[in-house]
C-alpha cells in the first residue's frame, strides 16, 4: 500500500507517464510513510475527455492516491503536496491550459486483503 493512479489527457505530448510515476513514487518514499516495496503505481492516458464545453486547448494530469486508513489528516495533505510538487515539473506542454490535481482515499484497512506470493 499505498496505490497511485495518475490520469492524463492525450493531448498532454510532452507527458511523460514513466518518469510521472518516478518523480511521484519518489515523492513517497521520502514521505517516510511507505516502504518501497509496497507502492504501487500506474499511468492511464485518456483519449476521450471533455474540460469544461471543449471550447479551448485545455488537458489535466489527476493523481488519486489509495492509502490504508490510520493516516492523519496533516499527514495526507502533506503527500497529496509531496505528489503535488513531483508532478509540477512533468506537465509542461506548448498552447494548452493544464489542470493538475491530487486527491487521497482512505481504504479501510480491515476489509483490504494483501499477500505476497
Amino acid at each position: 500500500m499505498p496505490h497511485l493512479t495518475i490520469e492524463y489527457t492525450a493531448n498532454l505530448s510532452d507527458f511523460d507517464p514513466t518518469a510521472a510515476l518516478l518523480a511521484a513514487n519518489e515523492a513517497l518514499i521520502k514521505s517516510n510513510l511507505f516502504s518501497e516495496p509496497d507502492i504501487k503505481s500506474r499511468a492511464i492516458c485518456l483519449d476521450h475527455f471533455l474540460i469544461g464545453a471543449g471550447s479551448k486547448n485545455r488537458a489535466y494530469v489527476h493523481a488519486r492516491l489509495e492509502m490504508l486508513s490510520g493516516r492523519s489528516g496533516e499527514q495526507r495533505i502533506s503527500i497529496a503536496q509531496a505528489v503535488m510538487r513531483a508532478l509540477i515539473p512533468l506537465r509542461e506542454n506548448k498552447g494548452a491550459e493544464i489542470q493538475l490535481s491530487v486527491e487521497t482515499v482512505e481504504i479501510h484497512a480491515a476489509s483490504y486483503a494483501k499477500v505476497c506470493i
